[in-house]
């Protein structure tokens, strides 16, 4: 991709289906170079979606999409792959997109492209999201393909879009309300929740007969989502045996719990 002398934003949109167990279960992107990708998102733990589906790159065909959105660390990732490799004599093997940083309706990133493992090509760019299926028209444009001999994805008619000026920041779109706790490694646990909106927030730890064990956190956190660690032991630092235990967070006049077994 090239740099121009002007911001280049890159259009992406969000065909969301929400559902109140699974959340977001598919949104579309459409970036810069007219490319148009359809992919789903699966929750396979805390914080974290799998992301797969298809995209038109513009060679006649859809290339396989995978990556990953991690929202702990507010990151995601998409690789598109090119089912029938043609030795890079015209297209990239692949290529990935990588989230750097994130304000209100934008989201940068670093692109990197490939041939035969090797990178050939690197740049950023600009997304601006959308909470429906491109809710806008895009000035017409014109795919001229690889503009070198290293094959990179740049070379392609930029298109620029205004944003909703109510798109929020990306986290938000991938809400979790439930609290859990998740085995780690022997005696490390990771307890995960999200909060709307900031709040004191205490999260205490309970055996199976109701006996208080320790407190993870008790402090004022910031809305979103949080993730903290227990190493297994006690208030007192002593390793407790395993058996059922209990999590419960409890912030503003709200009390939620999650059983686990240690």
């Amino acid at each position: 991709m090239k740099r121009t002398s002007k911001l280049t934003m890159l259009t992406f949109s969000l065909l969301i289906t929400f559902n109140l167990q699974a959340g977001i279960s598919a949104f579309c992107f459409i970036d810069e170079f007219g490319y148009i990708a359809e992919v789903s998102a699966t929750r396979t733990g805390p914080g974290y979606y799998e992301l797969n589906g298809t995209a038109d790159v513009l060679t006649g065909y859809d290339w396989a999409v995978t990556g990953y959105y991690d929202k702990a660390a507010d990151v995601w990732s998409l690789t598109f792959t090119n089912p029938f490799p043609d030795d890079c004599g015209f297209t990239t093997d692949y290529f990935t997109y990588y989230s750097t940083s994130h304000d209100a309706g934008i989201i940068n990133f670093d692109w990197t492209s490939y041939c035969f493992g090797a990178v050939t090509d690197v740049g950023v760019a600009s997304t601006i999201f959308y909470k429906t299926l491109c809710p806008f028209k895009t000035a017409p444009t014109t795919p001229t393909g690889p503009a070198r001999s290293d094959l990179s994805i740049s070379g392609l008619k930029q298109t620029t879009i205004l944003p909703i000026l109510d798109a929020g920041y990306f986290r938000d779109l991938f809400f979790e309300e439930e609290l859990s706790v998740v085995t780690t490694s022997t005696n490390n646990y990771t307890v995960s929740f999200e909060l709307a909106n900031a709040s004191t927030a205490k999260v205490d730890i309970y055996n199976y007969a109701g006996q208080y064990i320790t407190t993870i956190v008790e402090s004022e956190l910031n809305n979103g989502f949080h993730k903290f660690n227990w190493n297994g032991t006690d208030a007192s630092g002593n390793t407790t045996n395993a058996g059922m235990y209990l999590a419960t967070l409890t912030y503003g006049d709200n009390r939620v719990s999650c059983k686990f077994v240690k």
